[in-house]
């Protein structure tokens, strides 16, 4: 249960994140929050696993089906080179970005 906690709070700062640097860059308005990932697909490489990540915060908040233990697993022992990725990426975007 912590777990999937985690990785929803991380999934959701990652959204955030993401909606901060749509302002900034002044990209328009995400009609919703994979739609913001896709707006900065100029701007960052991994925004197809983002996206992916967005819809499993989905089903972590909203239990669609009951979560799969194997899953949440998989994700957060897997997949956690995801949240280095979009920090890497992030970085890189501010300093060519100066902001």
């Amino acid at each position: 249960m912590a777990v999937e906690r985690i990785l929803q709070i991380s999934i959701e700062i990652m959204i955030e994140i993401a909606l901060l640097l749509i302002k900034f860059l002044k990209l328009g308005v995400p009609n919703d929050e994979i739609n913001a990932f896709e707006l900065l697909k100029d701007h960052l490489e991994g925004i197809e696993r983002y996206k992916e990540m967005k819809r499993f915060r989905n089903v972590l908040v909203h239990r669609y089906e009951g979560v799969d233990n194997s899953i949440v697993f998989y994700n957060a022992s897997k997949n956690l080179g995801d949240f280095f990725k979009f920090i890497s990426e992030i970085k890189n975007l501010l300093q060519k970005k100066q902001i």
